[in-house]
């Protein structure tokens, strides 16, 4: 590498370095580009984090009706069933979570400039999905419901525990489970506006003028 090479390269350095500065060349206390950063709290590092606590919590909880099935599977065989459904159908999509927000971090990082995005991963991604499939879109939508309505039906169920009587069951029945199947509805919800939206890209061939969407959700 000759003189004018490394200097070329100090220079670009230079003015990457500069660029990153808080301050502005025209004397402004802050780079106005800061302003429309995301929050902290939607960063990569805070979304780590707060998998990985839940995922932790959700180990502790599966180990926890592991040891303690002797006592609690001839007191409420149901109930067993049900929660240990549900926390292996959430441990199993904390894993997946963790997987494809691994996998996203490097790949990115084998690109240019090599290093972590600051923005957390998306997921599922249903604006920007160019590398899922609908197949992979829908598997993980129909994960996401199966796991909440797991969860709210063990709840639920519970609550029938603690409260025996007929009348009392009837309420929690009647005003919480319209509750639990809109919860999982909602992830289908999300991927029947795709799989509409996916299908109406592909009803047009390239060059073909659309027609604007009208009350369709995206």
């Amino acid at each position: 590498m000759d003189f004018r090479s490394l200097l070329y390269l100090l220079c670009c350095l230079a003015c990457q370095v500069l660029g990153q500065n808080n301050t502005t060349s025209d004397g402004y206390p802050f780079d106005p580009i800061l302003q429309h950063r995301p929050d902290f709290a939607r960063s990569l590092p805070v979304q780590i984090l707060m998998v990985g606590i839940t995922m932790t919590l959700t180990s502790v909880l599966i180990i926890h009706l592991i040891f303690t099935a002797q006592y609690h599977w001839p007191l409420a065989q149901v109930n067993y069933v049900l929660q240990m459904s549900a926390v292996t159908t959430l441990l199993i999509s904390h894993i997946a979570t963790v997987h494809v927000i691994l996998s996203t971090a490097t790949v990115q990082s084998r690109t240019w400039p090599y290093m972590l995005n600051y923005v957390a991963v998306d997921i599922p991604p249903m604006e920007d999905n160019t590398g899922w499939t609908t197949a992979e879109l829908a598997a993980w939508l129909l994960m996401n419901a199966t796991t909440s309505g797991l969860i709210q039906i063990t709840h639920i169920q519970f609550l029938t525990l603690l409260f025996p009587s007929g009348l009392e069951r009837k309420l929690i029945f009647c005003l919480l489970g319209p509750l639990a199947i809109l919860s999982s509805v909602i992830s289908a919800e999300r991927l029947q506006c795709h799989i509409i939206s996916t299908l109406h890209d592909l009803s047009f061939p390239v060059g073909m003028p659309r027609q604007p969407q009208t009350g369709m959700a995206h």
